[in-house]
Order: C-alpha cells, then sequence, then structure tokens
C-alpha cells in the first residue's frame, strides 16, 4: 500500500513493517530467505489473483492437499477455496525449520526447504482449546 502525503510516496507501514521484520528473520545468513517473506508473497499472490504463484509457494504436501479436495489443479483449486486477505502482518515466529506467521486475518503455517520457506497451512484460525483449524493443510 503506498499512501501519498503532501505529493510524496510513503510507504504504509505494513510494509515497511514486513521489510523491517525480513531483515531481522534473515541476520547473518543473507542467503536464506526469511519466513517474513514467503508468507508476503503468497498473501500478494492470492490478493493479486496469481494463484499459480500461490501454489508455487505452498510445499508439495499442501499442493497435494488442494488438489486432491477438488481433483483440479492447483491454481483453479486455491481459487476456489476462497481464502481471505491476511491483512497486516502481527507476528513472526521461527524454529529450526518451522515458522509461524500471524497476520490480521489470517495464520500462516511454513516450513524450511533448502534455502527458502513454504507454506505449508494457510486460511488458518485458532480453534479454543484445540489446534488451528485451516483451509489448506498439508505436511
Amino acid at each position: 500500500m503506498v499512501i501519498v502525503r503532501g505529493g510524496r510516496r510513503a510507504l504504509a507501514p505494513t510494509v515497511a513493517g514486513l521489510l523491517a521484520t525480513s531483515a531481522l528473520l534473515t541476520g547473518c545468513s543473507g542467503a536464506m530467505a526469511s519466513p517474513a517473506t514467503a508468507a508476503a508473497d503468497f498473501e500478494a499472490a492470492l490478493g493479486g489473483g496469481d494463484y499459480g504463484a500461490a501454489c508455487d509457494l505452498l510445499t508439495p504436501e499442501a499442493v497435494t492437499q488442494v488438489e486432491s479436495g477438488s481433483g483440479q489443479a492447483c491454481p483453479d483449486a486455491l481459487a476456489m477455496l476462497g481464502i481471505p486477505p491476511g491483512g497486516e502482518m502481527a507476528s513472526v515466529q521461527a524454529w529450526g525449520r518451522a515458522a509461524i506467521v500471524e497476520l490480521d486475518g489470517d495464520t500462516l503455517f511454513l516450513a524450511r526447504t533448502g534455502e527458502s520457506w513454504a507454506v505449508r497451512a494457510a486460511g488458518c484460525s485458532p480453534v479454543p482449546d484445540g489446534p488451528y483449524d485451516c483451509t489448506v493443510e498439508g505436511g
């Protein structure tokens, strides 16, 4: 989101916060992508209707789950799921090969795959006294 003030363009707090979070999570390992970046890319792809790009950011297990639920290729099946926009990033936690990114309207679970991160669960909401309920789940 771009905010125009007095003829100048400024980054919205969401984008600035995302970049700061991404820089912190990248740390000394410059080659390692951050889970914040992967989550932002996934959300941008969904928000832009680029379901092929969103599928490319899923783990293979999540792609299989999306496709098996509808019998269609991932982009078409993901479009049918209607995952709502996540909104602003609230928190990012990573440990080992797993990460959780909490957004205002969604929670994403990610897995590290080599030098990058992939979304393994999306469209998730907490269940009282239970695990998350996710629209997309994979390994």
